[in-house]
Formats: C-alpha cells, sequence, structure tokens
C-alpha cells in the first residue's frame, strides 16, 4: 500500500518532526474528546428536558389532587357545620322538652293538690249533708 512507499514515509517522519505536528496530534484528540462530550451533554440535556417533563406532569397530578382535597375539606367543613348546627337545634329542643316536663311535674302537683281540697271539701260537704238528713 502507499504506507510502504518510500515517499510515504518521508513524508511521515517530516511531519512527525515538526513540531506543529504535535499541536496538530492533540487538537485532533481534544476536538474528537469535545465532540463526545457535547454529545454526552446534548444526551444530558435530552435526559433532564425529559426528567423536567416529568416533573411537571406529576406537578399538575398533584395539583388536581390538591383541588380535589381542598374541594371534599370544603365539602366536609359544611358538613360538620351541619351537623353542628343539628347538634345545637337537637340540645335546643331537649331543653324545651326538660322545662316542659318540669312544667307538667308542676301543674301535676297542682292539680293533685286541687283534687285534694276537693276530696276535703267533697268530704265536708257529704258530711254536711248527712248531719242534714239526720236532723230531719
Amino acid at each position: 500500500s502507499e504506507r510502504n512507499e518510500p515517499s510515504c514515509q518521508v513524508k511521515e517522519l517530516v511531519a512527525e518532526s515538526n513540531p506543529v505536528h504535535g499541536v496538530i496530534v492533540t487538537f485532533k484528540k481534544e476536538l474528537k474528546e469535545t465532540k463526545k462530550s457535547s454529545s454526552d451533554n446534548k444526551a444530558f440535556r435530552a435526559s433532564l428536558k425529559s426528567e423536567r417533563d416529568k416533573m411537571s406532569t406529576h406537578i399538575f397530578e398533584l395539583s388536581a389532587e390538591n383541588e380535589q382535597g381542598n374541594s371534599l375539606n370544603t365539602a366536609l367543613e359544611k358538613d360538620r357545620d351541619e351537623a353542628m348546627r343539628l347538634c345545637h337545634a337537637s340540645t335546643a329542643k331537649c331543653q324545651s322538652f326538660e322545662d316542659m316536663v318540669v312544667s307538667l311535674k308542676s301543674e301535676r302537683n297542682n292539680l293533685t293538690s286541687k283534687v285534694s281540697q276537693l276530696a276535703s271539701e267533697n268530704e265536708r260537704v257529704r258530711d254536711d249533708l248527712t248531719a242534714i238528713v239526720a236532723s230531719k
């Protein structure tokens, strides 16, 4: 091949002895590494973009879940408020019934007392009538 020819070997020897040759070889190596590094950076950036997109999606999903949670909390607060209102209304009714029971007991006691008075008066009237009938 061409490398075996003397003129090619001479060219290579001349090129290798040239001080610029080392710089060019080093530059070519660094260029190759830079291209690889650039390619790696592009892949890394693509990976980061993919991760960012996943995180954005996840954040969107979490926001939707948060909204649902907020709606549920609002509904639960309304239910709690309604339960408290009903509880207070129930307590007020219980108090009203207790007051009514106390009032009815008092009225029963009054009526029992009146019945007792009427029974005494009835007994007295009977005794009076019995005395009148006996005296005739």
